[in-house]
């Protein structure tokens, strides 16, 4: 007598719900990785404009600053009357340096530069050097040291850029420092 065996084909519930978790899980790691890939990306496009951008502002101020015919002085208010070319530094120890907003110098064709730190924007003439809607800037100043009144004076600048500073994530989030100390060449 021959018994009739009936081959059951398929899958238990058990074994469903498990496949169906090692997928779910093994899917969350790839959408956490590939997030985690995007996000440093993104940080990285946003330090490289970030870099670019203050590299950019230092560059043009320095060449104009060095290359100047003449240092008409600078201001902590940019009213005409309060701009001093003296920045000699007396007592022992120095005080620290007076912080100033704006700097005026003459080119050699004879047009004037004032170079502002203003609230959130450095300007030149007016004209925006940040220029950017999702960049501004924290921290902006100027210092002028000189030895004597022979000598030519030497200005620090001090700014600091943020980008995307209300960013919901933390890697969008941007400030960088930047400074550079330039001496004039003609004055």
């Amino acid at each position: 007598m021959m018994k009739n065996f009936k081959l059951e084909k398929g899958f238990t519930f058990i074994e469903l719900l498990t496949v169906s978790a090692v997928v779910v899980v093994v899917g969350i790691m790839i959408v956490a990785i590939i997030s985690s890939s995007l996000r440093g990306s993104n940080r990285s496009n946003n330090v490289s404009d970030i870099r670019e951008r203050g590299v950019f502002i230092l560059s043009q101020m320095s060449k104009t600053l060095t290359y100047a015919k003449s240092f008409d002085g600078v201001s902590v208010t940019g009213v005409s009357e309060t701009y001093s070319t003296d920045c000699t530094v007396s007592g022992s120890p120095p005080p620290p340096p007076v912080q100033y907003k704006y700097i005026k110098i003459t080119s050699f064709d004879l047009g004037q530069t004032v170079y502002a730190c203003t609230a959130d924007n450095i300007s030149s003439n007016s004209a925006d050097l940040v220029n950017t809607s999702n960049m501004s800037v924290t921290q902006c100043y100027f210092t002028c040291t000189q030895e004597g009144l022979s000598e030519s004076p030497r200005i620090d600048i001090y700014f600091t850029l943020s980008k995307n500073p209300n960013a919901v994530f933390a890697e969008n989030k941007i400030t960088t420092p930047f400074q550079t100390s330039v001496s004039f060449r003609n004055n």
